[in-house]
């Protein structure tokens, strides 16, 4: 969350969410719905605060996405490995711009990554569609 909030130049206590596969959201919240659009913040249980505290927004909630296999089978597959190395299904969820509008093209994301090489923290690496790009 440090990191997000240095390389988007927002305030510290800026809330980030998480997105997580939809199976495992039970374990950590006191709901069981579908929550695919972040428009509900579903409460935190209480011992999960110490896992996952970079995405509890000050009054023990978070704005949640999760998604399926069906949904989205590369940000599914993309939780499943990282739970690999972490234990969670569940990495931050913030809108990808640099104090402006969210990116909206090609153009707009590549000259957000430049961007991101003024904060101490930089994005390391974009996806665009089939791409990876490494930020040098």
């Amino acid at each position: 969350k440090k990191k997000l909030n240095c390389i988007k130049k927002r305030q510290p206590w800026r809330p980030v969410a998480p997105i997580m596969t939809r199976e495992t959201l039970s374990q950590f919240f006191e709901s069981n719905s579908d929550y695919r659009y972040m428009l509900f913040n579903p409460k935190v249980k209480k011992s999960k605060i110490k896992e996952i505290p970079a995405v509890i927004h000050i009054d023990g909630t978070s704005r949640v996405q999760t998604v399926t296999e069906e949904q989205n089978d590369k940000m599914y597959g993309l939780l499943k490995e990282f739970s690999k190395l972490s234990g969670i299904e569940m990495l931050c969820n913030t809108s990808l711009n640099i104090k402006e509008p969210i990116v909206d093209s090609p153009s707009d994301a590549l000259r957000t990554l430049k961007e991101s090489n003024k904060a101490k923290y930089k994005i390391d690496f974009l996806v665009m569609g089939n791409y990876l790009i490494m930020n040098k």
